[in-house]
């Protein structure tokens, strides 16, 4: 295994940058990035940068028109999060596919509880990039079985693309008013280069009495379907601090009915100790692997444990990780004192033996309210790091 780590817009005088996401496209890489305000999950416009040198060098990041914020009435801006790209061979095209998201003045508005949620619903929203570099206009996914969902989004997923072009995207909504919570389900969509479909909305996979499920990865290896989902603890609310958390795993014989969800866990039987933070799969040769982060004495400081970046291999027999071919995919790295986070990552193809992740390390320092709800940022900064997997 070789991993040759790249830092792109790193330094006082460059973007603070987030959710770097990487995918082939033609001869070159497609990244798509936003920046980020340090005001929680607050998020600038959708941009673009290109490698056409196998990812040691990329262009400088321009606007995706299709994905750009847009006012609409009452000071409400709506804006596009956790996009995702994914080459299409079949059509020779880009879908680079995230969620709708709302702000008010300066911060995102979707807990506030005067915020009419009904009608303005977070949904899955996409563009398509031709062969010839040009980009579509935005693009929503719809089906009746949603409509009446609070909201229901693709974010920060991995799709499976299947060899006749259809495409199995992961999906999580929310379920109930009082308390949010959340379940997963796949789509089996039709795809011609222009547009996506839903033919087929998959079962419905809930969480567990203490974790709700969201952010899923799907991916397909020996003729079966794997989901990776993201555990967030119901009791424990938004927090700074991690909790002794977990993630999950689902099996499917077709990508769409899915059986009960189980917690990852090692080869040995003990758990894989994460907090609230998505993990996502890598097919890298004839093997399957998890990239994800979990607690570490070298962490115990870190927001979530949300570094470093971590690989394992999958035992598909035995549905659990190899504990002894774990290796750092993205060290963690430390200023005055306090480490990056990561943990909003993408992990993608560009051939059969190499992959690429990708990630933006932050760092911050919290200055301290009253309680910990008025704890704000006090300073931040990010860089991009390109993990070339081979």
């Amino acid at each position: 295994m070789n991993i040759q780590n790249i830092k792109l817009y790193e330094g006082a005088d460059t973007p603070n940058y987030f959710h770097p996401s990487v995918c082939k496209w033609n001869d070159d890489l497609v990244m798509t990035v936003q920046t980020f305000d340090g005001a929680g999950d607050t998020y600038g416009p959708v941009e673009e940068s290109i490698s056409n040198d196998n990812g040691e060098s990329w262009s400088c990041a321009v606007g995706i028109p299709a994905l750009e914020t847009v006012m609409l009435e009452h000071g409400i801006r709506e804006g596009v999060a956790d996009v995702r790209p994914f080459y299409h061979k079949l059509t020779d095209t880009v879908i680079a596919i995230g969620c709708n998201t709302f702000y008010g003045k300066s911060k995102q508005i979707l807990d506030d509880k005067n915020f009419d949620r009904k009608r303005y619903q977070q949904h899955p929203v996409y563009a398509i990039k031709s062969a010839d570099g040009s980009w579509s206009e935005r693009k929503k996914l719809s089906h009746p079985f949603f409509e009446s969902c609070n909201n229901w989004r693709v974010a920060s997923a991995q799709l499976t693309i299947l060899s006749n072009g259809d495409v199995i995207i992961p999906i999580y909504l929310e379920t109930g008013d009082e308390i949010p919570r959340y379940c997963v389900c796949t789509l089996l969509c039709s795809y011609d280069g222009n547009e996506l479909k839903i033919k087929e909305v998959g079962s419905l996979v809930n969480g567990t009495p203490q974790y709700a499920i969201v952010e899923p990865s799907v991916t397909e290896f020996r003729g079966k379907f794997y989901l990776t989902l993201r555990g967030h603890d119901i009791n424990a609310g938004y927090i700074n601090l991690a909790t002794d958390g977990r993630g999950f795993l689902a099996e499917s014989g077709d990508g769409l009915h899915w059986g009960e969800i189980g917690e990852w866990k090692w080869d040995d039987g003990m758990p894989l100790i994460t907090s609230t933070t998505q993990q996502h799969w890598m097919n890298l040769g004839d093997k399957l692997y998890l990239v994800y982060t979990r607690k570490d004495e070298s962490n115990i400081d870190v927001f979530r444990w949300r570094a470093p970046l971590y690989m394992a291999e999958f035992d598909a027999d035995n549905s659990c990780l190899i504990k002894n071919t774990e290796e750092v995919v993205i060290p963690l790295e430390r200023k005055k004192g306090f480490g990056y986070s990561m943990g909003n990552f993408h992990v993608s193809n560009i051939s059969d033996d190499s992959c690429v992740v990708s990630d933006a390390p932050i760092w911050y320092t919290i200055k301290k309210g009253k309680t910990e709800a008025e704890d704000t940022i006090a300073d931040y900064e990010s860089f991009v790091v390109v993990a070339i997997v081979t």
